[in-house]
């Protein structure tokens, strides 16, 4: 196992759970978020690490909780700086992992001046009180970071005796290996009750796919083109077996160990719902249970402290922003037909960065449409 991938299993678990579950296993953030959900874990993880690395200055047990950070060595978090670096210099993709801290110019900031460099990531000492200029700021800076595709990320009223920032963006854009030729329109179940008409898109090739290990689900990989090939990036749907079987699958997705979902491909006929997803989530470091190690001294910067993630993703034929294309007449199966995955139930769909088997991009999509 790579440094990298050792640093990721120690923190993405807690992080994760901040989209899933806390520790007495009741649903947070994927509960509190009515419908459709993303996020970008790795993202999150990071802009939580620059924090926490700064504040270690202070006192090496500050925000130790939950992601585990006293288990790992600081040069060893230059494996991160060397992800993004490597995303970034990847062709045929777009990736934006945008992770930058505003701290307030009254909070002490000596700590922070290494982050830069050891996270590829950015830092700004302004006056926060100064509540709209900063949500100005902020909005303008995710604008430019993701593309123009992730906006408004703040307001003024975010930023009320708040004093430091951690803004954290992901987007994620790319072509399948295998692009899709049609299109249906089929039945979408949200429920065993509650059925819907939404756009599928379709077609038969060689896929990734099977049961996964221990969990009620089956899953499947669409690869995207890259300049590594169809090794180096692909997204990962997990359908449960059962229509309402979705909690179930959150609840174990850490088990869910993607290098070692690797079936042989086998043409099967795929449907997949069409979908686009925009969420944001804001949380103080009280919510994100981060309180209990730090130090006396910075307790009132570091409370009155925001996390502020948001991501963006558009699933279509291609893999990204497209036209539809032809659309099918379905006709009756036969026994000739290769197997087929019907993706028409609530899911789980994973982007991972496959040579270090990291997620990049974490979805849960209960309406397509919606």
């Amino acid at each position: 196992m790579s440094k990298l991938e050792q640093i990721h299993l120690a923190t993405a678990g807690n992080i994760l759970d901040l989209f899933t579950h806390n520790k007495n296993g009741s649903f947070t953030l994927a509960r509190k978020k009515a419908g459709n959900f993303i996020c970008s874990p790795i993202s999150a993880q990071i802009v939580t690490l620059m924090t926490k690395y700064g504040t270690d200055n202070f006192g090496k047990q500050e925000l130790s909780n939950p992601s585990n950070i006293s288990k790992i060595e600081t040069n060893n978090l230059q494996s991160y700086s060397q992800l993004v670096t490597n995303l970034k210099n990847v062709s045929n993709i777009e990736i934006y992992l945008g992770n930058k801290l505003y701290v307030h110019n009254q909070f002490p900031t000596k700590p922070f001046q290494q982050l830069t460099q050891l996270f590829t990531s950015e830092i700004e000492i302004l006056n926060i009180q100064d509540t709209l200029g900063t949500s100005q700021n902020i909005n303008n800076w995710s604008q430019r970071k993701t593309n123009n595709k992730i906006t408004n990320l703040t307001s003024p009223n975010d930023l009320k005796d708040i004093q430091l920032v951690m803004v954290s963006t992901g987007y994620f854009k790319g072509n399948w290996v295998y692009p899709f030729k049609y299109v249906i329109k089929d039945w979408f179940h949200r429920s065993k009750t509650d059925n819907v008409a939404v756009i599928m898109m379709c077609d038969t090739a060689p896929f990734n796919y099977g049961p996964i290990p221990n969990i009620d689900a089956k899953y499947i990989e669409l690869p995207y083109e890259s300049n590594g090939g169809d090794k180096s990036f692909s997204m990962y749907f997990i359908i449960p077996n059962e229509i309402d079987g979705l909690n179930g699958i959150i609840e174990k997705l850490h088990d869910i160990n993607f290098a070692a979902l690797n079936a042989p491909k086998k043409n099967i006929d795929v449907y997949i719902p069409v979908f686009k997803l925009e969420s944001e989530v804001k949380l103080t470091l009280a919510e994100m249970e981060f309180g209990g190690g730090i130090r006396d001294a910075y307790q009132y910067y570091l409370k009155n402290s925001k996390l502020i993630h948001k991501s963006f993703i558009n699933v279509e034929l291609k893999g990204s922003e497209t036209e539809y294309a032809t659309i099918l007449e379905v006709e009756m199966r036969t026994n000739n037909d290769p197997p087929e995955i019907r993706i028409d139930r609530p899911f789980i769909a994973v982007i991972v960065s496959k040579p270090q088997n990291i997620q990049l991009m974490w979805a849960r999509i209960n309406h397509p449409s919606q």
